[in-house]
């Protein structure tokens, strides 16, 4: 099962967002606390609404007043988003798409590249998008295309070996990206469609319109 996650963050053109929301045909819908703003602003009726409720629109919540609500204290360890994967989870969920995932707020971004890890820990996918950027955690192998940004970074989680890609500018060839070094960033595909794929450890894969 594929499934989108709507998080507080920064959508700054529903239109674009719609758009992503639609190509993705999710099969469960979950809104992260304020993320419900979102699916009002775009006419989307998630299945479910999960957090502490601190920050969700008083008149969100009313025009949702049908749905579920999986509500958690304030004082909760874990953030909406992986809240949101933990119940994804348990629903069979597969791969998860974010929107309203970046922008906003540095910290929140950096902890959910974490609830990224560790939905990769579980079996499960969880990418990041907006109308200009991608990102995905590889820690076996990926397939990029084109229409969804053609400048590439990679970044390494903790030490990445035995790196090899296919269709960047930029090869590299059975090769470590160790912590600490940039050289990964803005790559270019050279194709319609490009390959990642690497051995040990795990990379951040961005891709920029």
């Amino acid at each position: 099962m594929n499934a989108v996650a709507f998080a507080n963050g920064v959508i700054n053109d529903y239109t674009s967002a719609k758009n992503i929301f639609c190509e993705y045909m999710p099969e469960y819908v979950l809104a992260c606390d304020g993320g419900l703003r979102h699916c009002l602003a775009m006419g989307i009726t998630p299945h479910a609404i999960i957090g502490d409720m601190d920050s969700a629109p008083p008149d969100a919540l009313a025009y949702y007043a049908h749905v579920p609500i999986l509500t958690f204290p304030p004082e909760k360890d874990a953030t909406d988003l992986e809240l949101a994967m933990a119940h994804l989870y348990e629903k069979g969920a597969q791969t998860v798409l974010a929107l309203g995932a970046l922008g906003g707020r540095f910290d929140h971004q950096l902890a959910h590249l974490h609830v990224m890890a560790g939905a990769r820990a579980r079996g499960m996918d969880l990418l990041l998008q907006d109308e200009t950027t991608r990102v995905q955690y590889v820690t076996t192998h990926t397939t990029l295309h084109r229409h969804h940004g053609e400048t590439v970074s990679l970044y390494p989680f903790g030490l990445a070996e035995g790196i090899v890609t296919r269709g960047l500018l930029y090869p590299l060839c059975n090769e470590p990206l160790p912590p600490g070094v940039a050289r990964g960033t803005s790559n270019q595909m050279t194709a319609d469609t490009a390959e990642i794929a690497l051995d040990r450890g795990a990379i951040v894969v961005v891709q920029s319109v």
